[in-house]
């Protein structure tokens, strides 16, 4: 998103801590009962459901709150609702309650639960050697998030040990094995 908001305007994009990259007030993250939410209502048919999901369709008349300018200028308000509302059930249930109703939200999930969640295991994005040799356990790796009709990225060997490959890398460099082991004598390999 940082480099789109370069294209597009021009302007080099600083930090924003939490502040959701499309700067929509119905966008971001939120606490509730039980974990943390982010929301991506970016579009004015996403606020309508977010709205009336919350509870909170009595701010879809509200003048401060009817247009995007209007949200932009009463963003601190709006939130305010907002948080109000997503305390009431946890991440969660608003999970499944916003999706239902055709809003991006998810519950934010540790890395952890990440790489158990259904969508990874059944897209085979993790890799599993098992017992590599030089550290005699599995070794699980991401591979490719993505799948082509033909050929594509394959995973054949495990991650190599540091250095494991430095010799290899440097011959193809130029370097001849005497050199190679002046770099090992003098500690730069």
């Amino acid at each position: 998103m940082c480099s789109s908001d370069l294209f597009a305007t021009g302007n080099p994009p600083g930090p924003r801590g939490n502040e959701p990259a499309s700067r929509s007030p119905s966008a971001g993250t939120y606490d509730t009962k039980e974990g943390k939410l982010t929301l991506g209502a970016n579009e004015d048919h996403q606020y309508e459901r977010l709205c009336r999901a919350l509870g909170l369709a009595h701010v879809l008349d509200d003048p401060r709150f009817r247009e995007i300018d209007a949200r932009r200028a009463n963003t601190d308000v709006l939130r305010a609702e907002f948080r109000r509302a997503l305390l009431t059930h946890s991440a969660d249930e608003w999970e499944t309650i916003l999706n239902d109703a055709g809003v991006p939200a998810a519950r934010i999930r540790t890395p952890a639960e990440i790489l158990q969640h259904p969508q990874v295991t059944t897209r085979g994005v993790l890799h599993t050697f098992k017992a590599v040799k030089g550290v005699e356990r599995d070794v699980t790796v991401l591979s490719a998030p993505f799948r082509l009709a033909h050929d594509g990225p394959e995973l054949t060997t495990p991650p190599p040990r540091i250095g494991e490959h430095s010799d290899a890398i440097l011959g193809e460099l130029g370097y001849s094995a005497a050199n190679i082991q002046r770099l090992r004598s003098a500690g730069a390999v």
